[in-house]
């Protein structure tokens, strides 16, 4: 890649950087804002739904202003949106007052609605920018640094959470600050961007998930049962290992990063190796799926500290070749005009996984500790046997050719 282009792709990651600590970053501090708040651990986990479903409801609305608009215009009020509702939520925290998580909700869906236009639209920036040839390792370095992001933000999240559990919430708007400017002076799109004719977009739409819908749906599903399965035990993760292992502070939230840092690894694997090689994305996808499956089934029979850590990590490491493979597929299946539409709905479907994990396991781990575990595991396994079923070439023949 020429200098100025990774100038474009750095700028990009770090959309997706500071995404990703809209909810990673606060998961080590829940049993501390359990007890600031004087709320319940299943309210608790209600900081991750309210901002992911409302990502989700607005992944799509920014997805198709960003068809019809400049893509750099609607990252930019993302990244206000994102700071200022990150900042909200620590400026109530101080002030205090009578219903206050209430408000402290709403500071969170106003993040959401922020972070819905950062990452998927800077994936769909990417299949602008990026030829075919550049394009699955510039994804794959855009997942990179989704998990990178992931790792890093539990261990300055416990960090920060020592000092008040309100200190996480003003790290967003501080961090926005730079990625504002690295986008608005490093970013240029395309100027012949093709766009659909507003009453043609929803029936083209339409037509790409007749044409490639199987495979389109499946990966779909996919993305969000990953997060879904990751946010679940991640949630988990933080009551367990201070109830169980008395495992607490810095040291969890590096604990709670072992996940995410094989889930990195094998991202950064899996976008390097299928760069070359993309006609092998069905195969990472479905040995990322019978890992993630395996493990997930397992995690709850397991007690001995090292095993337990060696098999959340080996879920991680499902999770990071399935996830770059989806988005590679994802982002070359839909053609410039609906790019930001299709991507957009992917990243939607895949936040909703985010927002259903901390409290779906929640509730069914009260009724049985494994009940969660087992059947996530088991859906992902069932996915598994979805993907074996499509033919690879036509992956290969409908979304991996070049444009």
């Amino acid at each position: 890649m020429r200098i100025k282009t990774k100038e474009k792709l750095a700028a990009l990651n770090s959309v997706t950087f500071i995404m990703v600590f809209g909810n990673s970053l606060l998961i080590p501090g829940f049993p501390q804002i359990r007890d600031a708040l004087d709320i319940s651990f299943f309210q608790v986990s209600l900081l991750i739904t309210y901002y992911s479903v409302a990502a989700g409801f607005f992944i799509p609305v920014f997805g198709f202003i960003s068809d019809h608009v400049k893509r750099k215009a609607v990252i930019i009020v993302a990244l206000l949106l994102y700071g200022l509702g990150g900042t909200l939520v620590g400026v109530l925290a101080i002030l205090g007052g009578a219903g206050i998580f209430t408000y402290v909700l709403l500071g969170r869906v106003l993040q959401g609605v922020g972070a819905a236009g950062m990452s998927p639209i800077a994936m769909a920036l990417v299949g602008d920018i990026f030829t075919t040839e550049e394009r699955a390792k510039a994804l794959g370095t855009i997942e990179f640094t989704n998990i990178v992001g992931k790792v890093v933000s539990p261990v300055l999240g416990a960090a920060l959470v020592l000092i008040s559990w309100h200190v996480p919430f003003f790290v967003f708007g501080t961090f926005v600050i730079p990625v504002l400017f690295a986008i608005l002076f490093l970013i240029e799109e395309p100027e012949d961007k093709p766009k659909t004719p507003f009453k043609n977009y929803f029936a083209d739409i339409k037509r790409i998930f007749t044409d490639r819908g199987k495979f389109l749906w499946r990966s779909y599903l996919g993305g969000s049962l990953s997060f879904l399965i990751l946010f679940g035990v991640l949630s988990f993760l933080s009551d367990l290992l201070e109830q169980r292992y008395d495992i607490t502070g810095i040291l969890k939230g590096a604990v709670i990063a072992i996940p995410v840092t094989a889930w990195a690894a094998s991202s950064f694997f899996s976008g390097f190796h299928l760069e070359k090689k993309s006609q092998e994305l069905k195969y990472f996808v479905m040995g990322g799926l019978f890992l993630l499956g395996g493990a997930t089934i397992l995690f709850p029979h397991v007690e001995n500290l090292y095993l337990f850590l060696t098999v959340v990590a080996v879920m991680g490491l499902g999770g990071g070749f399935i996830i770059p493979s989806l988005t590679i597929i994802v982002t070359n299946c839909a053609p410039t005009e609906e790019r930001g539409g299709i991507v957009s709905l992917y990243g939607s479907i895949r936040f909703f996984g985010v927002a259903l994990g901390p409290p779906l396991f929640s509730v069914l781990s009260d009724i049985r500790e494994a009940i969660p575990f087992w059947g996530t595991g088991i859906l992902a396994i069932l996915l598994l046997v979805l993907f074996l079923r499509i033919d690879n070439n036509e992956i290969v023949e409908l979304c991996i050719k070049k444009e």
